[in-house]
Order: structure tokens, then sequence, then C-alpha cells
């Protein structure tokens, strides 16, 4: 079963970085799961370390890529 994700990503560029957290932080969490089947509360990532990140101003892609390295994460 696919899931139809188009207007989200028409409504946000993944590789942009949001003007508002909870934007960043909702943009992070469906990259998650497209990538790695997991959302932000099953990786544990607290809102400290997504602050950290977003006033970095990675892109939800940068993060999701960092983390999937860091812990040597395999895509789906």
């Amino acid at each position: 079963m696919s899931v139809d994700r188009q207007p989200f990503e028409v409504a946000m560029n993944l590789n942009e970085t949001p003007s508002s957290f909870e934007d960043w932080c909702s943009a992070v969490d469906h990259r998650l799961q497209d990538t790695y089947c997991i959302s932000i509360i099953d990786a544990g990532i607290d809102d400290e370390q997504l602050a950290n990140h977003w006033t970095t101003y990675d892109t939800p892609s940068e993060f999701v890529e960092w983390f999937g390295t860091k812990y040597d994460l395999d895509a789906k």
C-alpha cells in the first residue's frame, strides 16, 4: 500500500530549511519515515537535539542524512 505524500511534498521542499521549528520537525519526521521507516519518536530524538540542528539551518534532508550516518541506519 502506497502512502500519497504529494500534498506535503508540494507544500514543503525537504531540501530547504522551513521557517518555523514545527514545520521543520514535521519535515524531518516525514523524511525519517520515508527513508528509514521510523518516526522522530521511534528514533528517540528529543526537542533539544532537533532545535540544535534547526538553529544551524540544517535542512530536514541534511539532518536525516546526518542521523542515519551517525547511527549506521539502513535506508529502506
